[in-house]
């Protein structure tokens, strides 16, 4: 496939809350970027109708640019080789769906089907701070936990493309149900989301005097800040929180023997206090030839699975010819 300076690949980022495509360049460079709620509720179809949408919008801010070929980053579980996905906790509806072919049919363009954790791995592997590493993890901690495994110089992606769900490694045997419908999976520990839960329950309002002025609506920024600002409450759930990171990622040092880590997600923005926890966890867990590894920030934030998405996308066009 030969590639022009006009020529872009649409890149698609899809989320249970938020929708967002951009134009990038063969070298990975976003042009452009769009943005959208998506429509739970409309179904698979009512999505792609809002892609096509997303793409004439950043199309007629750039009529010169010409789509070659598209990328969709989705949440899995999902088949990358059929372009299938599966039931997706966040997206009702999706069991089954051959959101691949569908998406090209609408777009008449190659389209590429891959796993959100993949994609931003690859991304952090291609211009982000994985780079020059060909031994990494990425792991996301936002709303869920998962991620995705670069090994040997390549992206693992296993006999369905589902290769490194790591959120769903049980942590806690017989613990409390995953949407997955397992039990004890590491994302109810170490996630976002069981980060808040956790503090909810066990803050006591009236004399947490960090978060007392946010009542119940306090969010996970706003415990960070308060630890920034000394509350002691605050700082033993971001310990805690770190610790249980720490956890997971002991097992994953030991089964994929990485160089690095890479952490993204909402969480990571508050990347520096959070490390000494999993940095202690894993000096005291670990065994030693493991304990020595490189833990870092994300460097392309929530860019990274529209970034990686369209490397693999245009990759994949080129590798068949289209």
């Amino acid at each position: 496939m030969n590639v022009t300076k006009e020529d872009v690949i649409l890149a698609i980022d899809l989320g249970g809350t938020q929708l967002r495509a951009a134009l990038i360049d063969a070298s990975g460079q976003i042009l452009s970027r769009e943005a959208t709620r998506t429509d739970v509720v409309g179904g698979p179809d009512a999505v792609i109708e809002q892609i096509a949408a997303l793409s004439q919008r950043l199309l007629s801010a750039r009529p010169s640019s010409k789509i070659i070929c598209a990328g969709i980053s989705c949440p899995g579980p999902l088949d990358t080789h059929e372009g299938r996905t599966f039931n997706l906790a966040t997206l009702p509806g999706y069991d089954g769906f051959p959101f691949a072919s569908r998406a090209r049919e609408r777009l008449g363009v190659p389209v590429v089907l891959e796993h959100d954790g993949h994609a931003a791995a690859y991304g952090e592997w291609k211009q982000g701070a994985g780079r020059g590493f060909d031994d990494f993890i990425y792991l996301t901690v936002s709303t869920g936990l998962g991620g995705g495994a670069v090994v040997n110089g390549r992206l693992l992606r296993g006999a369905g493309g589902m290769a490194a769900h790591v959120g769903h490694m049980t942590v806690v045997p017989d613990g409390p149900l995953c949407g997955c419908g397992n039990r004890g999976c590491w994302e109810l520990f170490a996630s976002g989301t069981s980060f808040l839960a956790r503090v909810r329950q066990r803050a006591d309002i009236d004399h947490w005097l960090g978060l007392k002025e946010f009542g119940r609506e306090f969010k996970s920024e706003d415990v960070f800040n308060a630890a920034r600002k000394g509350d002691l409450f605050a700082d033993e759930m971001i310990k805690i929180e770190g610790e249980w990171l720490g956890l997971g990622i002991v097992s994953i040092l030991h089964l994929f023997n990485p160089k690095r880590i890479v952490i993204g997600g909402g969480m990571s923005a508050n990347f520096d206090l959070l490390l000494p926890g999993i940095k202690a966890y894993i000096d005291k867990n670990a065994m030693a030839p493991f304990r020595n590894i490189s833990i870092v920030k994300a460097a392309l934030g929530d860019n990274a699975g529209l970034v990686g998405v369209s490397f693999l996308a245009k990759e994949t066009s080129h590798r068949k010819g289209q």
